[in-house]
């Protein structure tokens, strides 16, 4: 069985140059056409997810009154631990994280320009 240290050394070594290099990716391809990526900020949707399934569905092409998104979000919210909906915990990987790993992500996320403007959203200074 792998210690803490060494799940959160797999994952940073793994999981971290993919996720920078995808979300960097992505981020390239929405600028080059924006009308086909929506990009959207998980803390705005914990904060008012009915405003963010809104924005989803009206970019998507299914436009939604606010009012229909907020019936839709009350009828699943209240089973929501069925549907896999991640906890919203944020600044958690300062927690799962040493200050070493989290210094590495920082350095892989720095790699990718395109991320400059989000580095402090997906890793939060210590």
């Amino acid at each position: 069985m792998l210690s803490d240290k060494a799940k959160g050394d797999f994952l940073v070594e793994m999981m971290g140059p993919w996720y920078a290099s995808y979300f960097a990716t992505w981020l390239t391809y929405a600028r080059a056409d924006p009308r086909r990526v929506l990009v959207l900020d998980y803390e705005n949707f914990r904060n008012l997810p009915e405003v963010a399934l809104e924005k989803l569905l009206a970019h998507s092409g299914m436009p939604r009154s606010p009012e229909q998104c907020r019936v839709a979000l009350e009828a699943v919210w209240a089973e929501r631990d069925s549907f896999r909906f991640n906890k919203g915990v944020s600044g958690r990987g300062h927690k799962r994280f040493t200050g070493d790993q989290i210094a590495q992500l920082q350095r892989q996320v720095d790699i990718y320009p395109e991320l400059g403007p989000y580095r402090t959203r997906l890793i939060p200074p210590l």
